[in-house]
């Protein structure tokens, strides 16, 4: 139930973040960043929307 409720919270704050049309790039960079640290390669490869260029 905890898990569930937590989920449900995540999920709405990044709703509220992507609304944001001032922060959306910003944010989504640093979660990409995140994530690809987290990979620790040496060699990664991005694509994205065109809208998100």
């Amino acid at each position: 139930e905890m898990l569930t409720k937590l989920s449900e919270e995540s999920q709405a704050q990044l709703v509220d973040k992507l609304k944001a049309q001032a922060t959306h790039k910003q944010f989504i960079t640093k979660l990409i960043v995140q994530g690809l640290l987290m990979l620790l390669e040496d060699h990664v490869e991005v694509r994205c929307r065109k809208c998100d260029e």
